[in-house]
């Protein structure tokens, strides 16, 4: 149990490290962008018109922009997006009039730094409600009284059942990360925090915080209860 422990532990903290190495790639202006990372995504509803589906195009192009500028210290105006396919950002055509909802994903096609072009596409997926605000995804049961490092492993175990649960179910994944998930660092370890505080056996409960479709993401909020 003891090796399993640390084995998990290291895992949590290797993740987290090659995150923080990204983001510090990111914040010295090396690499903006990673290929295959998501930019922006856009729903759209049952039958849109042409003109919605060129709010969306526009509307994904500024949402990716406004973010790259934010990571390269750039102006947006200053960020560069292309598609290597003619009209691709501008034509809603291929997207109008659709009878299901879908969503829009802005895509990077290969890595950039800061002031080169980024290359995208335009993906679009099925868009159906998958999980209702409030549902629960998964719970774990603990015993009172756990470590730091024990609190860790359990909840890092509950969120990894829940992000392979919501795939499953229909979420799509990340390409980049193949994760669905967005538990913030902060919501992480203020859940363990009240976890360590617990001296009595309780349930981690893994809730919904709004509605998730297929594109996700899916925001989850933790819930600790006594067991009764």
């Amino acid at each position: 149990r003891r090796a399993s422990l640390e084995k998990s532990v290291s895992s949590l903290r290797a993740e987290m490290e090659s995150l923080k190495k990204g983001l510090e790639q990111v914040r010295e202006g090396r690499i903006i962008v990673l290929a295959k990372e998501i930019l922006s995504q856009v729903p759209l509803s049952p039958r849109s018109s042409k003109e919605a589906v060129r709010l969306a195009l526009r509307t994904l192009v500024e949402q990716a922009r406004a973010e790259l500028a934010f990571r390269s210290g750039l102006k947006p105006e200053q960020v560069q997006i292309v598609s290597e396919r003619e009209r691709e950002l501008e034509n809603p055509d291929p997207f109008t009039g659709n009878p299901e909802r879908i969503v829009l994903r802005l895509v990077a096609e290969s890595n950039a730094v800061r002031e080169e072009p980024v290359i995208v596409s335009v993906e679009s997926h099925p868009s159906r409600l998958i999980f209702k605000k409030g549902q629960e995804l998964g719970r774990r049961k603990i015993q009172g009284q756990l470590k730091r490092e024990e609190a860790e492993r359990e909840l890092f175990l509950l969120l990894r059942e829940v992000n392979a649960f919501s795939v499953k179910e229909g979420v799509i994944p990340d390409p980049l990360k193949g994760t669905v998930g967005n538990l913030s660092a902060a919501d992480f370890y203020g859940s363990v925090e009240r976890i360590v505080e617990s001296d009595v056996p309780s349930w981690v409960i893994v809730q919904t915080e709004e509605d998730v479709f297929s594109e996700g993401p899916v925001r989850v909020r933790i819930v600790l209860k006594k067991v009764s």
